[in-house]
């Protein structure tokens, strides 16, 4: 039985029914969920200098704010990971030094996803309510 189970799992789909669609009546437990892209020039990598008012713009109100001495703390959370954003002072305002993600639980999350995942949970304010 053992060896049964090991084959069906070591047996790959060929790339033409690999890339076949679902069929309708599929079982949602074949679906996967993917979040859409982050909107074109708002890249993970590209958070650094980011101000305070630029990232409630593109995140929304942050989950948790920490004041530290010199610092300030920002975290976004998901159900599957965090965003931490470290802001330090720079020209007057504290802006994004360093940011870094981490996932919740046992699955790994990729940086892009969780903060692809974390920029469609907020929706994007208007600029003249800042």
């Amino acid at each position: 039985m053992a060896a049964m189970l090991l084959a069906s799992c070591a047996a790959a789909p060929d790339a033409k029914q690999a890339s076949q669609p679902l069929p309708p009546n599929a079982p949602v437990a074949l679906a996967v969920m993917v979040a859409p892209p982050p909107p074109a020039g708002t890249e993970f990598k590209e958070l650094t200098g980011f101000d305070q008012k630029s990232l409630r713009r593109l995140l929304g109100a942050p989950d948790l704010r920490r004041h530290e001495a010199t610092a300030e703390i920002w975290q976004y959370r998901s159900a599957d990971c965090v965003l931490d954003l470290f802001l330090y002072r720079s020209s007057g305002r504290y802006r994004v030094a360093y940011a870094e993600t981490h996932s919740r639980g046992a699955a790994a999350v990729s940086q892009s996803s969780c903060y692809a995942g974390l920029l469609a949970r907020h929706p994007r304010l208007d600029e003249s309510r800042l």
